[in-house]
Order: C-alpha cells, then structure tokens, then sequence
C-alpha cells in the first residue's frame, strides 16, 4: 500500500509521499489531481492552503497571528474537511499518516477568549 503523510506546509500542498513508490508514482508533493480528488475538494484545499498561509503575522512571523479565536476555530474546522475528503476519495489506495504539528492544529482546544485578548494586546502594544 502507499503511504502519504497529511501535512500542513505554507505555500505547498498538504499531502506528501512517505515512501519511495508512493514518491515515484504521485510525486514527493502528492499530485492531488492524479489520485483523482474530486474538484470541489481541490478548491477548498486550494482555500485552505491560502487561509494558512494568510495566518503569518506579515510584519514579523514570530508575532502573533491577526486572526481572531473565531478565525482559528474557522480554520480548524476547514482543515479537517480536505483531509476527511482526500482519506476518503482514496479510501483503500494510500494509507495517510497525519504529520505530528497538524494533528496538535486539527485537535487543540482553541480558546477563543484567551486568542482575542491576546490579539488586542498586541495590537494596542506591539512593543511589550
């Protein structure tokens, strides 16, 4: 069987060989369209992958993000869907491992309150 690894990586796809015959047969970025992913799934990973990279501070990366805790939990909800959506339009024909750093973004608590406050004290004093 194939294996793929579920990854989330900015400005890349998000699935990627993890073995040599999966690599030599779909590419090391797993080329979705060749495993037969329905288009609506393409473009809502397509989406994903922008609202991802959109999540960088763009002024310094290691700042925190400009989303609210109601944009986070928006995001955690979308990136389980491609994932739930490629695992089953493959079904039995690759095997994917989600990458350790995604399944914490799939799984963690997001508290909404603790991310705003957070995000307005940033904003209100960049500084500190």
């Amino acid at each position: 069987m194939h294996k793929a690894i579920f990854m989330l990586d900015y400005g890349s796809d998000f699935l990627w060989a993890d073995d040599q015959e999966t690599e030599d047969l779909y590419g090391y970025q797993v080329d979705l369209v060749r495993l037969g992913i329905p288009e609506a799934t393409l473009a809502l990973h397509e989406f994903v992958s922008y609202l991802y990279h959109m999540r960088l501070n763009p002024i310094y990366q290691n700042f925190p993000s400009f989303w609210s805790g109601e944009t986070h939990l928006f995001f955690q909800e979308k990136v389980i869907q491609p994932y739930n959506d490629i695992k089953a339009a493959v079904r039995d024909g690759l095997e994917i491992a989600v990458a350790e750093s995604t399944a914490i973004e799939m799984n963690e608590q997001i508290d909404v309150v603790l991310i705003n406050n957070t995000l307005k004290d940033f904003v209100l004093n960049p500084a500190d």
